[in-house]
């Protein structure tokens, strides 16, 4: 005897695998949203750790060549108090050859270094948060899975998109603004 089995069977299966594949979306929209905003998060953190490591470079490189100026400074003077004593040289005739002191151009040229590699680190790592942002922002606007995520609660209350905006100096902001550009001045 064969044995049938009854179609309200296949349709309880049926139903129930169509619950379970929703679910498991909702699962994955959920995982999804989160990784994203945790993701954009650690980024954007990880800019601010960016560029307050190259300011406070910057800072503390700016005042090598001011030391280095007053160290030159009193090597001269003492120099010159060793070479011609403390009130100088009294002789009527003198007949020398002194050697112009130069500045090592080379401070500048590094400090200069340095404010480029910074500023290219810093924006590579704008990059990637713009990056981040643009893919959430895609997702969340596609239609199952950002109706899935909109289901699941994301973006998140706590997520606002407008803190996550890349930095820009004042300039660029007015003239964004502005809808005009302007030259640069040196």
């Amino acid at each position: 005897m064969k044995r049938t089995i009854p179609k309200s069977t296949y349709i309880t299966l049926v139903i129930l695998a169509l619950f379970a594949s929703l679910y498991f979306e909702y699962i994955s929209a959920h995982d999804m949203a989160v990784d994203y905003e945790t993701r954009i998060d650690a980024q954007w953190n990880h800019n601010r750790n960016t560029l307050s490591q190259y300011n406070l470079k910057i800072q503390e490189a700016v005042q090598v060549p001011d030391i280095y100026r007053d160290d030159f400074i009193k090597t001269i003077q003492a120099s010159m108090t060793g070479r011609y004593g403390q009130q100088g040289s009294k002789a009527t005739m003198q007949w020398f050859q002194e050697h112009a002191i130069e500045l090592p151009h080379q401070l500048y040229l590094q400090l200069q270094q340095m404010i480029e590699a910074g500023r290219n680190e810093f924006q590579n790592e704008q990059k990637k948060l713009l990056d981040l942002t643009r893919s959430y922002k895609r997702v969340t606007g596609t239609v199952w899975t950002g109706f899935m995520m909109n289901i699941a609660g994301f973006p998140s209350k706590e997520f606002t998109w407008s803190k996550y905006e890349i930095l820009v100096d004042e300039q660029t902001q007015q003239q964004f603004s502005e809808k005009k550009a302007k030259a640069i001045k040196l």
